[in-house]
């Protein structure tokens, strides 16, 4: 893994961003039935905020799972498990002006 913008020994940005997206298409998370940008995450209580699930913008979940390398881990071998789906790092996608 030697992108940047990764935490240390973990995914990067893009490749949380696509075990997120992984995980909703098997359907191990749901999308928000109000916002097709955001899904359900399950919080622990806050100081502002109790305990429950909340709609959270992708990006935003994706950029936390960079450095939650336990859920990082969670994900791949719950839908390896359950689904049997094999989920592999990739090199982020060049942008077509790029290649050209």
């Amino acid at each position: 893994m030697s992108q940047t913008n990764k935490s240390p020994d973990g995914l990067n940005f893009y490749n949380c961003f696509r075990l997120l997206h992984k995980c909703v298409q098997a359907g191990l998370i749901q999308l928000s039935p109000r916002d097709p940008n955001c899904i359900l995450v399950y919080r622990e209580a806050g100081i502002k905020a109790p305990e429950g699930w909340y709609e959270e913008n992708m990006h935003d979940c994706a950029k936390e799972l960079m450095s939650d390398l336990e859920g990082q881990k969670f994900l791949v071998e719950t839908l390896k498990c359950k689904k049997g789906i094999d989920f592999s790092e990739e090199a982020l996608p060049l942008a077509e002006w790029v290649r050209q």
